[in-house]
């Protein structure tokens, strides 16, 4: 126990009446100090606990992997696209995973990683590529790989959309 909540219960009087009184009333205050101290300490624990557990990720969400190659090839001028390998997209499904291959995808040569980001609105699946920072006036090829994990199970329009004018549609089944 306390040093204080000792001392508040020493005698403050030689009158037996009064000695009563008031160490009734000090078990009184130290009852209250202590259950406030509880509540205090209750409070804290939930709020640490309701942190912890707003910080837990959501293992159900959405989510990509992605890796890429390093530039293929590399052309000085954006004007020069017509001169690469055309792209090429191969998409699997398997256990609610869908595995997207994009080959001689389109970038800024200057980029240093490739984004790429998913929205879902019902039906549709839409995968959006591309490479960061755009900090150069050349484009260079790679091959990118997103592995994209926790779709429900359904049928789904699978939109790909990355630099290139039209968008790759396919429809896919988990």
């Amino acid at each position: 126990m306390p040093q204080f909540f000792r001392t508040l219960r020493q005698p403050l009087s030689d009158n037996n009446t009064g000695q009563s009184q008031q160490t009734k009333q000090l078990i009184f205050i130290e009852m209250k100090i202590r259950s406030k101290y509880a509540i205090l300490c209750g409070l804290l624990f939930a709020g640490v606990l309701s942190f912890v557990a707003c910080n837990d990720k959501d293992e159900n969400a959405i989510s990509v992997e992605n890796r890429h190659s390093k530039c293929l090839s590399h052309e000085d001028s954006v004007s020069s696209e017509d001169i690469f390998s055309p792209d090429s997209i191969a998409v699997s499904c398997s256990n609610g995973v869908i595995y997207v291959e994009h080959y001689n995808l389109k970038v800024n040569c200057g980029f240093q990683t490739v984004n790429v980001s998913i929205s879902t609105n019902e039906d549709t699946i839409r995968v959006t590529e591309f490479g960061l920072p755009e900090s150069a006036d050349c484009l260079c090829e790679i091959n990118n790989f997103a592995q994209i994990e926790n779709i429900p199970s359904g049928r789904y329009v699978l939109i790909i959309e990355n630099c290139n004018p039209v968008s790759y549609k396919q429809i896919i089944n988990l």
